[in-house]
């Protein structure tokens, strides 16, 4: 039997969608999930675009600690330079 998903695996699997349920990404934020955890498995699994773009209104209203928030805009912005500088020699 499969061990249940943890909430902070439910949060990355909720911002991992192009149109993400807004109602549900507030839901498990409001849970409030290890935001450690969270910035550790954005950067593992390459999810840095799709996070903080898709939390933006909880970044926005206050409900992810600035520190988190500055570190997924920090990472968005490396993932968006690194592609950017792969796609130059096509």
């Amino acid at each position: 039997m499969a061990a249940p998903l943890t909430l902070e695996n439910r949060l990355l699997l909720a911002c991992a969608r192009t149109k993400p349920d807004t109602q549900h990404l507030q839901a498990l934020v409001a849970r409030g999930p290890d935001w450690q955890a969270i910035l550790r498995k954005t950067e593992r699994w390459g999810l840095a675009p799709l996070v903080y773009t898709n939390l933006q209104q909880a970044i926005h209203s206050g409900h992810v600690p600035q520190s988190v928030a500055e570190r997924l805009r920090h990472l968005y912005r490396r993932d968006t330079i690194h592609g950017v500088a792969q796609r130059e020699p096509l």
